[in-house]
């Protein structure tokens, strides 16, 4: 399926389609993690306003990380270590809203059990980009395969 959707040749469609896919699939990892734990601790009176409140929460937190995603894997796109790069790069931009939520709910102070909800999010953006990892792979493939073989037609020309 992804390999359909990235027969663009617009570097443009083709990051912004890829880093929208993995923002979403994050949060849909992230509340079903969050689900199951408050399921498993026995929570079952307020369990699907919590759910709710965790997928808004993770969206609207987490939409200006997506854009950094973005940003980085449009400038960065014909790199060899884009994977690497994207991996990093979700790490941070998935930590850094739950931080500063923490910091600011919890007035500066983070509590060891806060860390937890830092670890879930961070677990959830590698999860999403290695799901992803195909759809990477093969669209900045074409590109790099693209260049390579304009660059030996030049050299050849001349």
């Amino acid at each position: 399926m992804q390999n359909r959707l990235l027969k663009t040749n617009n570097r443009y469609l083709k990051t912004a389609l890829i880093s929208f896919s993995v923002w979403f699939t994050a949060i849909l990892v992230n509340v079903i993690v969050i689900a199951v734990l408050e399921f498993l601790q026995g929570s079952r009176g307020y369990f699907w306003e919590g759910v709710g409140l965790v997928l808004l929460v993770s969206a609207v937190f987490s939409f200006p990380g997506v854009v950094i995603f973005w940003l980085v894997f449009l400038f960065n796109f014909c790199h060899h270590k884009i994977f690497k790069i994207l991996v990093i790069t979700a790490i941070v931009t998935s930590s850094l809203p739950v931080l500063c939520m923490l910091l600011v709910y919890n007035d500066g102070h983070i509590h060891f059990q806060s860390v937890s909800l830092i670890a879930l999010a961070i677990l959830s953006a590698v999860i999403a980009v290695v799901l992803h990892r195909p759809g990477i792979k093969y669209g900045t493939s074409l590109v790099i395969n693209e260049t390579e073989a304009n660059e030996k037609i030049d050299s050849l020309e001349t």
